[in-house]
């Protein structure tokens, strides 16, 4: 019997072995233990370039707010970067990243000139230092952007598929922002704009997203060679550490 063969035989008899002791014993009657994994709520918080994701809804009266470059439809219209916040709460080990909620912010021209004009705006969601996402959601042909801080647009960005990455204990979650001048046949409007403006941390001002993760069992330690091959015929979301 080969090693993967081996592995397969190993774990079937382990998770029957495992059905059995409970509902033998009755423990499948109790109260499921608590899950180890956090529902979190991201606030968008600090001051570039120290920008955080922060669990405390904001109590400030006053918005704080950040602007992207100027944006402009020649050249390809690339996005531009308007910030990133990382998250320094820590999410327990081998925590899975589930689902992604609608993010929601604020949104202001940098220029009463630019009234008129529609964005793009792109979210992507990041663990560590891996380049690649776990989400993104775009809105795009944003229109009503005024330069009045009173009358801010909020905006929603709809995250697609999450990637399914598993989170070690102090891996890092990040939102980085990007826009450019909106898209699309039906989407008018200047071809540049002097900026925009997203606005955040305050109580009229919450921009924010909510998280929710899983605990994954494929992630606890395995000690001797057959528990290795058993984990080896587990299937495993990408591991960040």
């Amino acid at each position: 019997m080969n090693r993967n063969t081996r592995a397969r035989s190993i774990g079937v008899l382990i998770g029957i072995t495992c059905l059995m002791t409970l509902v033998s014993s009755g423990v499948s009657q109790a109260a499921p233990p608590p899950n180890p994994c956090p529902s979190i709520v991201y606030y968008l918080k600090g001051v570039a370039p120290d920008l955080d994701l922060n669990t405390t809804f904001p109590t400030a009266t006053t918005p704080t707010s950040i602007d992207s470059a100027s944006l402009t439809r020649s050249g390809g219209n690339v996005y531009k970067i308007i910030g990133t916040w990382d998250s320094y709460s820590t999410i327990g080990f081998g925590c899975v990243l589930s689902s992604l909620s609608d993010l929601h912010v604020w949104l202001g021209l940098r220029n009463s000139d630019d009234q008129g004009t529609q964005f793009d705006l792109k979210a992507e969601v990041f663990a560590g230092a891996n380049p690649v996402p776990l989400a993104t959601g775009q809105a795009l042909c944003i229109i009503g952007v005024t330069r009045n801080p009173a009358n801010a647009l909020e905006a929603t960005v709809h995250f697609g598929p999450v990637s399914q990455t598993i989170f070690n204990s102090g891996t890092e979650l990040s939102l980085r922002l990007s826009t450019r001048i909106g898209t699309g046949v039906s989407c008018p409007g200047h071809a540049n704009a002097t900026g925009l403006r997203v606005y955040y941390d305050a109580q009229t001002r919450p921009s924010a997203f909510d998280t929710e993760f899983s605990f994954n069992p494929c992630t606890l330690p395995t000690l001797t060679d057959e528990e290795n091959l058993v984990a080896e015929a587990c299937s495993r979301p990408t591991e960040i550490q």
